[in-house]
């Protein structure tokens, strides 16, 4: 098996912005060959409605996810000056993808793979914490650092039913679209 980093439009930036706070392998699917997190999810997680974020992806290794990344980073040229988010937020609905590879894909539901984008109030059920929908650097270790010390607060606590996951207070203001759920 070999690994690749691809990259898209010449960025070389890489971003280091999830903390794995339970094992999130029992909450994957078996016998899909992509799985991607979500800044927004609907629940449902075979909807392509859902809206991507690549911070978390589990893949199989086959010959059809390796052709999946190929036609993948051949569309940067098609999508110049778009990340390779965005252009699979557009490409997921395409029918090369779906029909004629047979890429299976399911979009991990924001319960469990947590981000700053839709937070959910439950502490009991995630799994990862992206900083995403958070803007510069640090908003993102101080969103981050918050929420470590909100988990470190929920495992001590002797009590834990009424606790609930508190929003980024940095990240809250620097974009516009971070929504939470209730």
């Amino acid at each position: 098996m070999h690994l690749a980093l691809y990259t898209f439009n010449n960025c070389q930036n890489q971003d280091i912005d999830i903390l794995w706070l339970r094992d999130p392998f029992p909450h994957l699917f078996t016998g899909v060959d992509f799985q991607v997190t979500c800044d927004h999810s609907n629940g449902n997680t075979s909807d392509p409605g859902n809206v991507v974020n690549g911070g978390f992806k589990f893949v199989q290794a086959n010959h059809r996810t390796v052709k999946f990344y190929k036609y993948w980073y051949e569309l940067r040229w098609t999508f110049c000056g778009k990340n390779e988010q965005d252009v699979f937020n557009i490409i997921k609905h395409d029918g090369f993808v779906t029909e004629e590879l047979g890429l299976t894909m399911r979009f991990l539901d924001t319960v469990y793979f947590r981000g700053f984008c839709q937070l959910h109030r439950e502490m009991d059920k995630i799994c990862i914490m992206h900083a995403n929908c958070c803007l510069g650097l640090h908003n993102k270790i101080n969103g981050l650092r918050q929420s470590l010390k909100d988990w470190k607060d929920y495992l001590s606590a002797t009590d834990r039913r009424n606790m609930t996951w508190p929003s980024p207070d940095r990240c809250r203001g620097s974009m516009s679209n971070i929504s939470l759920i209730v």
